[in-house]
């Protein structure tokens, strides 16, 4: 298998061959994270992926323990049994996989599906729905730390050294024609794409040289509290969210759309076991009135939230709740503003 690899990576040229290390193989790596851009360009320089809407998971495969790692350094194995088989079988015993698990609904993405194994492990599925976890990095390969590579390198020894099959799947990309992709992507209901550019080193930030460009908004908030329900609502009647800026959490509104009867119920059990008497917002927000129907709870769960824009006022217009990120620490949530990139 050594052999094999040596074949593989002989194929880059000596340039790239150079920036290769032999390294012990690193218990934890920083993902290299996107950034949002509105932006929009077409490059022959950048390759084009799906923005898929699941779960970020780095594996890890060291001899034969697998190790599945979600960005907040939590042990996702017992979620995703049969991806640790598939991982244990691959010929090649040591590696670092980058990707997402996505939950596949007749073949279109369904993250609040995906959230339930988050939570509680392997529940039964119906059978139109397939979990897949869609690989588009390789960071370490056998003995050899591959973050000085360019991405369109690894990208060759990805698609050369791993055997996909079942649940593995490599993400496809396409150079060049990002506005013409991400039209298509938006005519078929894609959260949006990642833009990656192809000279690019495996950053352990968030970084420039990978773009997400979003065909609607959508991003993590804090749970800081939620309302009473009205009339034959159960559970409760909206979520009050917030960000943090300079370790202060800051008010972002209310959400009260995207809830079914069952999920309304859950939450509501959730939430009950860590409510306060404080509010969390330091200083308080002036436009939520003091009334008996809110109740403040600890900030340690994330939704993720699509909504049509952000107001003068930096709270949300037309939020929908999408399900609660397990995989995401509550302190490194921020108000995510697109940047320059041109």
């Amino acid at each position: 298998m050594k052999t094999k690899i040596k074949k593989i990576i002989s194929k880059l040229s000596l340039k790239s061959q150079k920036e290769i290390q032999e390294v012990s193989m690193p218990k934890w790596v920083d993902p290299m994270l996107a950034t949002l851009t509105q932006d929009y360009f077409s490059s022959d320089h950048f390759i084009s992926e799906h923005k898929w809407d699941g779960e970020r998971i780095i594996a890890y495969k060291s001899s034969n323990k697998v190790s599945l790692m979600t960005r907040n350094k939590k042990l996702a194995n017992d979620n995703y049994p049969e991806l640790v088989k598939n991982i244990q079988n691959q010929a090649i015993n040591n590696f670092i996989l980058d990707g997402e698990m996505v939950a596949q609904e007749n073949n279109k993405s369904n993250f609040s599906v995906l959230q339930k194994i988050m939570h509680s492990g392997s529940p039964k599925l119906s059978k139109n729905i397939e979990i897949f976890y869609y690989v588009f990095d390789i960071i370490y390969l056998d003995k050899y730390d591959l973050t000085n590579l360019e991405l369109i390198d690894r990208k060759f020894l990805l698609e050369n050294s791993i055997e996909f099959k079942d649940q593995l799947k490599f993400t496809e990309y396409y150079i060049g024609k990002q506005i013409e992709h991400f039209k298509k992507a938006c005519q078929l209901g894609w959260e949006g794409l990642i833009v990656k550019n192809i000279h690019s080193k495996y950053e352990k930030i968030r970084s420039k040289s990978w773009l997400k460009f979003k065909c609607f908004e959508q991003q993590e908030l804090v749970i800081t509290g939620y309302t009473d329900p009205q009339k034959s609502r159960v559970g409760f009647g909206a979520l009050l969210l917030g960000y943090y800026e300079n370790n202060k959490l800051i008010y972002a509104g209310k959400v009260g759309a995207g809830f079914n009867r069952e999920t309304l119920k859950e939450l509501k059990e959730k939430l009950s076991k860590i409510e306060q008497k404080d509010n969390p917002f330091n200083p308080p927000d002036s436009s939520i009135k003091k009334s008996k129907s809110i109740h403040w709870v600890l900030p340690k769960l994330v939704a993720e939230i699509r909504f049509s824009q952000w107001t003068a006022y930096n709270k949300l217009r037309h939020p929908r709740f999408m399900g609660l990120r397990y995989d995401k620490d509550p302190k490194e949530v921020i108000k995510e503003i697109p940047q320059n990139y041109i």
